[in-house]
């Protein structure tokens, strides 16, 4: 199935994608600028690179990041494929609209929201066992599963629904 996409069509992708990735191109651009001038290009350096990596702050985080992101996916896959074969094998049709609508609901809040309903959420559990120190690297763990696992469990119960169609 097939469709010719017009000229008109064409040329609004193309603006749409020069939107999307001309930001990018011009920060990645002006990272190397010799200047401290962010509104100026002026000559070419790795100044600002070596700065960054002389930093241990940043190199810190940088590490931080890292790791979570590492351990977010590894996570979220494993708990994703578990979930979506779990909810496609289920024979009881309610319980299984009941599963997908839950897992529906939180792609549509917006990922600001949720973060703030997690951080709460941390902290009133904290208050709960008398921790005020709650907020930190294992909160900054979990906190991505709630969104990945969701995405990864939809995507692959989509892809099992077509394998069993035979599409």
């Amino acid at each position: 199935m097939s469709k010719k996409t017009s000229a008109i069509g064409k040329i609004y992708q193309a603006l749409i994608y020069v939107f999307l990735y001309a930001p990018i191109l011009v920060i990645g651009l002006f990272s190397f600028n010799g200047s401290a001038n962010t509104y100026m290009l002026q000559g070419f350096s790795t100044h600002w690179y070596k700065e960054l990596f002389s930093n241990a702050a940043a190199m810190h985080a940088l590490q931080n990041t890292v790791v979570l992101a590492l351990c977010t996916a590894a996570v979220s896959t494993l708990l994703g494929v578990m979930a979506a074969v779990g909810i496609f094998n289920s024979r009881h049709k309610l319980y299984k609209r009941s599963l997908m609508l839950l897992t529906n609901v939180p792609m549509m809040n917006p990922e600001i929201v949720t973060g703030i309903s997690m951080m709460l959420l941390f902290v009133f559990a904290g208050g709960l066992v008398h921790r005020s120190n709650v907020l930190g690297f294992w909160t900054l763990l979990t906190s991505p599963w709630n969104f990945s696992l969701l995405l990864v469990s939809v995507y692959l119960m989509l892809c099992l629904v077509l394998k069993e169609r035979g599409e």
